[in-house]
């Protein structure tokens, strides 16, 4: 029963835990603006959930809504971007990766501290709440790249309320089987 019990909880962990494997989350907020065009605001986070962080590190070449080349472009017609200095803008990138991307002459986001965070917004005609993509693709101190991540929709981290009330039948099930034995 007590194997039961804590394979219950494992899953549990898995639908509600987030599984990053990199120190740093990209999140985004879209909001419907009119005239088929959405207000996009990102929000790139120092979370080290995967405890791998060192003091130092830091991520430049920023690219969000990133493709490969041959696709088309995810967030199309951008403008009005504004953002966190030291970033000065924005441009497409070419090659292997294509999408937005956040510029500076050699400049990265180097956080202190887990939960320092960089931030930035533009304006957009495509509507994108998931499947949305990022990568970093220049680092430094010893920071590993980040290729293709998923970014995370803040309206879509809300759980799903079927594998709760699923698990809240189970556990139920578990207390009233054991209340029977007694």
């Amino acid at each position: 029963m007590k194997k039961l019990f804590y394979s219950m909880i494992t899953v549990f962990f898995a639908f509600v835990c987030n599984a990053n494997a990199t120190p740093v989350e990209l999140e985004y907020d879209v909001t419907a603006i009119g005239g088929g065009s959405y207000q996009y605001d990102f929000t790139l986070t120092l979370t080290n959930t995967d405890a791998s962080w060192v003091s130092g590190q830091g991520w430049g070449w920023i690219i969000f809504g990133d493709h490969a080349f041959a696709t088309p472009d995810v967030l199309t017609a951008w403008s009005g971007i504004s953002v966190d200095a030291p970033y000065t803008g924005f441009t497409t990138s070419n090659g292997g990766h294509n999408g937005p991307t956040l510029i500076s002459a050699l400049t990265y986001f180097i956080p202190n501290v887990v939960g320092d965070s960089l931030q930035w917004s533009g304006i957009s005609n495509a509507l994108v709440t998931q499947g949305l993509l990022w990568s970093s693709i220049a680092v430094t101190g010893g920071a590993t790249t980040i290729i293709f991540d998923n970014a995370v929709y803040k309206a879509s981290v809300v759980p799903e309320p079927a594998p709760l009330a699923l698990l809240g039948f189970g556990l139920l099930g578990l207390g009233l089987a054991r209340g029977r034995r007694r």
